[in-house]
């Protein structure tokens, strides 16, 4: 499956300069770099073209793969799917809160339907529930979908210091082209993984095992970027580290457990250097105060 699609790149103010996010990264390699083979799953989607061209440099320390959200990481989508979830749900007659729907959000269409119904995904009736909710998704909220700000110039970031990126989305197959397309990053990334209803440290479970298989190292060299506590405990799972971030809305208190919590991509990028993902390595962080975003 090849998925294409980018946006422009974000006006970003920043008042640290030395994170050095003003560098223009070029959008696609000179030639680009076919390597399905990289994965054994099927369930990986390889999106076309890498970025591998673009690092600069050697890391200096094991952090080479990072295992981003789509949902949720790279585009907002915790208020649209919680509030289609609501309405499917409803037309199959199962009356849940939005409020409990909004504290789910980041969980699977399988974990989320055994967890606010009680029911399977692959029963008659998880079925019908999983169908209605992509299609409202996809006919109220898709073409509304937005990127974060800063999502894009952290993804370059990552990429120019050497990083392989996989996008992991908590949804179907089928939806996924369409939420990168949103991102304005697919260009951008190596790989890109779909659970397709399973659990997320299931699937995050096949990512490490095939990244290992391929590259060596060990689970150090692996981080997970999230935005909930599902994707903390299943980093913890895993036995990767994970980042996160608030803009899922989520406490810090809820989010124990990262090796870091950042408010938002605008801060990460202007702690860069001292985070997890950084030459620097973790430390006292100076505390920069960021510009206004227009």
């Amino acid at each position: 499956m090849t998925m294409t699609g980018m946006l422009g790149p974000e006006s970003i103010a920043t008042s640290d300069a030395s994170v050095g996010i003003a560098e223009r990264v070029p959008d696609s390699p000179s030639t680009p770099i076919r390597d399905e083979s990289w994965f054994a799953s099927p369930r990986l989607r390889y999106i076309g073209q890498t970025q591998t061209s673009v690092a600069k440099r050697v890391r200096p320390h094991e952090r080479r793969t990072v295992v981003l959200g789509l949902e949720g990481v790279l585009v907002d989508t915790r208020e649209p799917a919680s509030l289609s979830w609501l309405v499917a749900l409803h037309d199959c007659g199962y009356n849940v809160a939005l409020d409990m729907l909004r504290q789910l959000s980041g969980m699977s269409g399988g974990e989320l339907l055994r967890v606010a119904v009680g029911i399977r995904a692959n029963s008659p009736s998880g079925r019908e529930i999983l169908a209605r909710q992509e299609h409202n998704f996809r006919t109220w909220y898709l073409p509304r979908i937005l990127p974060f700000v800063g999502a894009r110039r952290l993804v370059q970031r990552m990429k120019a210091d050497g990083l392989r990126l996989v996008a992991l989305s908590s949804g179907s197959s089928e939806m996924a082209p369409h939420l990168l397309r949103s991102s304005g990053v697919a260009g951008l990334l190596d790989d890109v993984v779909a659970a397709d209803g399973d659990a997320t440290d299931v699937v995050l479970s096949e990512i490490i095992r095939a990244t290992l298989g391929r590259t060596g190292g060990s689970r150090d060299s692996i981080v997970l970027l999230g935005d909930c506590p599902y994707d903390v405990v299943a980093g913890r799972r895993s036995g990767i580290d994970v980042v996160a971030l608030r803009c899922g809305g989520w406490a810090d208190s809820s989010l124990e457990g990262a090796v870091a919590v950042y408010h938002d991509h605008l801060h990460l990028l202007n702690q860069y250097p001292r985070s997890p993902f950084g030459t620097q390595g973790m430390g006292s962080a100076p505390q920069l105060k960021l510009a206004r975003v227009q």
